[in-house]
Formats: C-alpha cells, sequence, structure tokens
C-alpha cells in the first residue's frame, strides 16, 4: 500500500501527453495491418505487465520496441500516418 502511494506521488509530478491525433477517427479496415493488431497490443501489454509485476526490466522496453515494428508495428505507423495526413 505504501508503494502505491508513492508510485502515485510519482505519476503525479510526470508530465500529461496528449497525442497529436487524439480527435483522429482512423478506419482500421484499411489499415494493412489490421490482422496483426491484436498480437501487437498483447505483446506489448505483456511486456508492461512483466515490467510492473518486476519480471522484465523496463531497459529491456527497447527490445520489445524492436520486436513490436518487426512484428507489423512499422506498418501500423505508416496506416495511421498516412490516414492522419488526409
Amino acid at each position: 500500500y505504501n508503494l502505491m502511494n508513492e508510485m502515485n506521488e510519482n505519476l503525479k509530478e510526470m508530465d500529461t501527453v496528449i497525442p497529436d491525433d487524439v480527435l483522429t477517427v482512423y478506419d482500421i479496415s484499411k489499415f494493412k495491418a489490421q490482422n496483426k493488431m491484436n498480437d501487437l497490443a498483447t505483446l506489448l501489454a505483456e511486456a508492461k505487465g512483466k515490467i510492473l509485476a518486476g519480471t522484465m526490466s523496463s531497459e529491456e522496453w527497447g527490445a520489445v520496441m524492436d520486436e513490436w515494428m518487426k512484428m507489423g508495428g512499422e506498418q501500423l505507423i505508416q496506416d495511421k500516418t498516412q490516414q492522419y495526413l488526409k
């Protein structure tokens, strides 16, 4: 419980980031990476859970992102960018 209180205080001190595309409505049906989106989300959710549980170091996040990009993240970024710029 004390650890959670400490973490909450640290979180309050962090800057809030609002993505530029927060109001953009994407047509996911047109994404080339559509069939990979669940796997991409699962990879990130599992890695975040492991980091929070202490079974994975936050220093491994770069490797997770490399894997995410290879699994289809790069295509997903291209898909979103294409629609965002329209």
